[in-house]
């Protein structure tokens, strides 16, 4: 069982530390009077040195104070030999043992005044909704920041805008989101039903594979038999029947050997129909970091998550009353996991019926919670009608990004059945006007005259 108190205070012995969470802590947070002393103990060493605390400084200062008590001397050795074994946890997992451990706290603080005040003449509803409020909040602040911007590099200089991934599926499009995506941020696809939102990010995921970057792809609706085929049809642009052939999966064993000697690798989880929350999602990725891949005897250290899709997801705590309070909570965790893990995660979203219809897609037209939109780093409108089905084309928009105002549409080729989905080229338009005139000759003078 994780000893949260003493990961706590072992969290503070460092100064980045105690400066994040320090604040947050005071002596009453500790039920155990051992750790109410280590606590105390620590807060001291931080005023005198701006060093890290070591566990043989804490054993000096308490020498010194318990010179004269033996007894106490000795209980406090043993609380440090704890100490010292505690193994060193990642940040972003600090910050929610944190949370829950201050939570827990003052919870408590909320039971130990409904019972010792509750049959008392003094009682106060507001008072216990002040306590209360305060470990939601208390909870909520743990791992934040506090930036000087005069201490920071100029804007614009090298190291001061973060490494961007392409998006794999265009160029046109990577331009206009300056890139594409970037570690902590939450990219959404959102398309009507069969539009192609898998298709997207099984593309995204085959892309930044083939880059040399390692893909966590969960599926909580198609099966991991299917999420395969899609990778394997991105990476060689191969029809499903052309995979059965020997020369299919020749080209696919090629293709899958290109993107390994690149570096890169897939992992896919496959909890279709499960409820899935965040912590989760965490919980598989931090797992991961502790074991070794089978195919390259190295870590398994995660770049990127593909999510398919997050409306499927369950939120990692009670929503309230309205489904949409639900929606909103899950984009926001997913969004904390992302700056947590320092990856981007990309998944999708479903629109309405309206937005189906609709020749451009907005923010609007999202289904079910208006607030995913507020949550959401970066949303790219995916749509097609019929004839554009036909043609192999598809419309695409920035509904919302954080690098700039641009919102540019455009169309793409999109062939899912051979998972090309590609930026138009000339060969294009002039396979559409034969198409169009009826004959190669009619497509040709058509092409020819713009």
């Amino acid at each position: 069982m994780t000893n949260l108190p003493l990961l706590a205070l072992r969290a503070i012995m460092t100064k980045k530390g105690w400066f994040a969470f320090g604040h947050l802590l005071k002596p009453e947070t500790f039920g155990e009077l051992e750790y109410r002393r280590v606590y105390q103990h620590l807060a001291r060493l931080h005023e005198q040195t701006e060093a890290d605390i070591t566990i043989s400084a804490l054993l000096a200062d308490m020498e010194i104070q318990y010179r004269t008590k033996p007894d106490t001397l000795e209980e406090m050795r043993l609380v440090l030999d704890y100490l010292d074994e505690a193994a060193d946890t990642p940040h972003d997992l600090m910050d929610s043992l944190l949370r829950r451990f201050l939570q827990q706290a003052m919870s408590m603080e909320v039971a130990k005044y409904v019972a010792e005040n509750a049959s008392k003449p003094e009682f106060s509803v507001n008072a216990l909704a002040d306590l209360t409020a305060r470990a939601v909040e208390v909870g909520d602040r743990v791992g934040s920041t506090i930036t000087d911007l005069f201490a920071t590099a100029v804007s614009g200089t090298a190291g001061t805008r973060p490494a961007r991934y392409s998006l794999g599926v265009s160029r046109e499009l990577d331009l206009g989101l300056r890139g594409g995506t970037a570690d902590g941020e939450l990219l959404l696809y959102l398309a009507a039903v069969a539009v192609g939102k898998t298709s997207f990010l099984c593309a995204t995921g085959a892309s930044h594979a083939l880059r040399g970057l390692n893909v966590l792809h969960l599926t909580l609706e198609i099966n991991s038999r299917k999420v395969v085929e899609r990778y394997d049809q991105a990476w060689t642009n191969q029809d499903r029947e052309t995979l059965e052939t020997v020369f299919g999966q020749a080209t696919v064993e090629a293709a899958r050997a290109a993107v390994q000697a690149a570096g890169g690798h897939v992992w896919i989880a496959d909890w279709s129909y499960m409820n899935v929350t965040a912590a989760d999602v965490g919980a598989l990725v931090r797992k991961m970091r502790g074991q070794k891949c089978v195919c390259h005897d190295l870590p398994m250290v995660v770049d990127t998550i593909i999510i398919d899709y997050l409306g499927l997801m369950s939120p990692g705590k009670a929503p309230g009353k309205e489904m949409r309070n639900s929606y909103r909570l899950i984009g926001q965790e997913m969004r904390q996991l992302a700056r947590n893990l320092e990856v981007p995660v990309v998944s999708a979203w479903q629109v309405n019926r309206v937005g189906s219809e609709k020749a451009l897609i907005g923010a609007a037209d999202i289904s079910e919670s208006w607030d995913v939109v507020m949550v959401a780093d970066t949303i790219i409108g995916l749509n097609r009608n019929l004839e554009e089905l036909h043609n192999k084309r598809l419309r695409v928009n920035i509904v919302k990004q954080r690098e700039s105002t641009n919102r540019d549409c455009f169309e793409l080729y999109c062939d899912l059945d051979r998972m090309v989905i590609r930026d138009i080229e000339l060969k294009d338009h002039h396979d559409y006007a034969v198409k169009l005139m009826g004959g190669a000759n009619a497509g040709q003078e058509a092409a020819h005259s713009g």
